[in-house]
């Protein structure tokens, strides 16, 4: 990918939003949505559930949700299945894979996200990424239990039939849930459909083709890419030296004196956001990214912008104010090629092998593109050069 814009162009707006992130339980270091799998492989019959586990407890430690009195009479008689694969004996191989969601410093129920797990029988998808845990805010569980017993597939939830159909229309999940005032208690209901065909939902089947696009954006990256990301993950802070300038209204403040533009002489460079110069993604709750302000043609005109960002009086709302300001010589760059509000974009200068770019990437991974690596030029153009999964 190629594209050249000037940087004059790359203007974002910033919008300071104050979201509360709910905790993990005070008494747990750390936990994580975990599904067990245990089965019966003389009578052909598997059942998963759901839960917590803290810690590095393992999983016969793991709080498991709610299930019915017949589940879990059959599960006391079961044996949790190793790396969470088994084989029935009628010759099939069932196996789990879980991934928990990414917690975030911002948004509702932040610390506590989303959980999906995929099930294989006989290498046949039938689930993909299937929620069993609505986080950010919901926290409840999507599915509690599945059973497998005399061929048939059941689901064990609480969400009531209205949900199930809102969420098979493809609506929005936290929409769906928050909607689901009725159903309390867990009920089981087959699913057995699923064994049979393509029944993926439309929201297993967009996880799919996002991985499918993942997969296709890593194997197309060109040894440059590659070599510069392997750069990266070693030099965290691009070897850029920064000076945390102190905490200003719009965010932490740090500079570094770099050729940003590449045409041999030093810019002045600053950077606004949730980090600091010392911690690159360490975002707060209003604010998890950072922009760019450079002076390239005129150093000397950072003076009165430091001045200015750093009064009371300023907000990030008013960098509009500063652009349109000819006197400022500023240029306010933020390069998320996701589509994703400045305040969840990191950016962040680097050198290598004697250029220097800027390295760009999402506060949410899951996005497509996740980061970016772009070029500018003695013109003040800028151009990407490298997009990754």
């Amino acid at each position: 990918m190629n594209n050249a814009y000037t940087a004059k162009n790359v203007l974002l707006g910033l919008v300071v939003v104050f979201l509360t992130v709910l905790s993990p339980p005070s008494f747990a270091d750390t936990f994580q949505r975990v599904g067990v799998l245990k089965c019966d492989a003389q009578n052909n019959s598997f059942i998963v559930r759901f839960g917590v586990l803290f810690n590095d407890d393992t999983l016969e430690k793991v709080e498991l949700s709610d299930t019915t009195a017949d589940v879990l009479q059959d599960w006391q008689l079961m044996t949790i299945a190793p790396q969470s694969r088994c084989k029935l004996a009628d010759g099939q191989t069932i196996s789990l894979a879980l991934k928990n969601g990414q917690a975030f410093a911002h948004g509702a129920g932040g610390g506590d996200p989303d959980a999906a797990f995929t099930l294989k029988i006989n290498e046949k998808t039938i689930y993909f990424r299937k929620p069993f845990y609505d986080g950010y805010g919901a926290g409840r569980y999507a599915l509690h239990s599945l059973t497998y017993k005399q061929h048939t597939l059941s689901e064990c939830s609480t969400h009531s039939a209205e949900t199930k159909e809102c969420l098979a229309r493809g609506s929005r999940r936290m929409f769906c849930v928050t909607q689901d005032k009725k159903a309390k208690n867990v009920t089981c209901t087959n699913a057995s459909a699923r064994l049979q065909g393509n029944t993926l939902s439309k929201e297993e089947v967009s996880e799919q083709e996002k991985e499918e696009k993942r997969i296709k954006f890593k194997n197309n990256l060109s040894p440059f890419c590659k070599d510069v990301r392997r750069h990266l993950r070693i030099h965290r802070n691009g070897n850029a030296a920064y000076k945390y300038l102190g905490k200003t209204p719009s965010g932490h403040l740090s500079a570094l004196d770099i050729d940003i533009n590449n045409d041999g002489k030093i810019d002045k460079v600053f950077r606004i956001g949730g980090g600091s110069s010392d911690c690159i993604s360490c975002g707060n709750h209003s604010f998890d990214g950072s922009y760019l302000v450079l002076f390239t043609k005129n150093p000397e005109a950072a003076a009165p912008f430091l001045d200015l960002i750093k009064s009371p009086e300023y907000t990030i709302n008013t960098e509009t104010d500063i652009h349109d300001n000819p006197q400022s010589e500023a240029h306010f760059i933020s390069l998320g090629l996701a589509g994703s509000s400045v305040n969840y974009v990191y950016n962040m200068p680097f050198s290598y092998k004697d250029r220097n770019y800027i390295y760009t990437f999402e506060t949410n991974v899951e996005k497509i593109p996740s980061a970016s690596i772009s070029e500018m030029t003695p013109s003040d153009q800028i151009k990407t050069v490298c997009t990754f999964p």
